[in-house]
């Protein structure tokens, strides 16, 4: 069955326990954020980031998640908190071509503050 031919409360409640049963999905965690109230998808992000804390694409999500509320504030809490944790992740490898990649893409879905945010927390060698 395909969300796209279910209902958004039927996405949602379907997306909710399948996160619960496949918590390492940063697709279904995006996905359920993205059909959730402001204060809901905060929370998913949230959940999302204490299960898969060194998945960059969550992080960009809660940043441009803020940004659309104009919280600009906590974007930029948000990309360093996220540079901090990925920098110091075994795990995470950051590079300059990847972050600037990432940069261009929230630049094109109109996250210019998360952009601009990414490129300044970053320390380029």
């Amino acid at each position: 069955m395909r969300l796209a031919s279910l209902g958004a409360d039927d996405a949602r409640i379907m997306l909710g326990q399948a996160v619960v049963y496949c918590p390492k999905s940063v697709d279904m965690w995006l996905a359920l954020a993205r059909l959730e109230t402001y204060e809901n998808a905060r929370r998913v992000l949230n959940n999302a980031r204490k299960e898969l804390p060194a998945e960059l694409a969550i992080w960009i999500a809660a940043a441009k998640l803020e940004e659309a509320q104009n919280n600009n504030e906590v974007v930029d809490k948000v990309v360093e908190k996220a540079v901090k944790l990925l920098s110091m992740s075994d795990n995470v490898i950051i590079k300059r071509d990847g972050w600037l990649r990432e940069a261009e893409t929230c630049e094109s879905s109109g996250a210019i503050y998360t952009c601009g945010g990414e490129l300044s927390s970053v320390q380029f060698s």
